[in-house]
């Protein structure tokens, strides 16, 4: 156990320069995988299994923020929910034209994952009943409607949780939600993010922030791949 809480303190604790390079990383093994599936024609399978590791990196990073927070303070959330909120509306006009939903309208696009899955945090973080039925509501509608459904919310949560109160039975709860992930994915390759989280944890590296880019970013480039599969006539 106390190898566990090492390792997790290391991975939660990470500097600024370590958040941006495995942010950056998963940006690019997202838009790999964005390029092959709507480009390429799923040709490249190594190219679905990068996209599989950004989806934990991108809840780790933002877990590991929001676990850093004084207990019961939510200005934090309420900064991200603030980011993230006019720019999953945006990312829902490329997201469309590339047809990527599955059932109808649904699922809403990914940003919408990881906005629930903070303001979740957020309810939580109160530590007030009301709020904790809230939180169970939220999670209960929105798993219907989000990309990754139920999963993608009990992952962040859990991975909150074990940063914020490390113990065996919130790692279980850990690898529980990784493995509903998996599930979704049809593949386990989302326990490859692990490594890159580790690996960047050990050193201490420089790298400038670029505030607020990763929210843009995913809509930008939803956009280029929409313009240019018209342009190409791609099918």
């Amino acid at each position: 156990m106390n190898c566990l809480r090492a390792c997790l303190s290391r991975a939660g604790d990470l500097s600024s320069g370590n958040m941006e390079i495995l942010k950056w990383f998963a940006v690019a093994m997202m838009m790999a995988d964005h390029v092959n599936l709507f480009l390429l024609n799923s040709r490249y399978p190594v190219l679905f299994i990068a996209g599989r590791l950004a989806l934990p990196i991108f809840v780790w990073l933002l877990a590991s923020n929001l676990a850093r927070q004084t207990p019961g303070d939510t200005r934090l959330v309420l900064r991200i929910l603030g980011r993230l909120l006019p720019c999953l509306v945006i990312a829902e006009l490329p997201y469309r034209a590339l047809n990527y939903a599955q059932v109808g309208w649904l699922p809403l696009n990914v940003l919408t994952t990881l906005a629930v899955g903070v303001a979740l945090i957020g309810l939580l973080e109160t530590r007030r009943v009301s709020h904790r039925w809230l939180a169970l509501l939220l999670f209960a509608l929105s798993g219907l409607v989000i990309d990754y459904g139920w999963a993608g919310s009990a992952l962040m949560v859990s991975s909150w949780a074990l940063l914020r109160w490390p113990d065996r039975w919130r790692f279980l709860a850990f690898l529980a939600s990784m493995l509903w992930i998996s599930w979704v994915n049809t593949t386990a390759w989302a326990f490859a993010a692990i490594l890159p989280i580790l690996a960047i944890s050990r050193c201490k590296l420089p790298f400038p922030r670029w505030r607020n880019a990763l929210y843009w970013v995913y809509p930008l480039h939803l956009a280029i791949i929409a313009l240019l599969k018209t342009t190409l006539f791609l099918t």
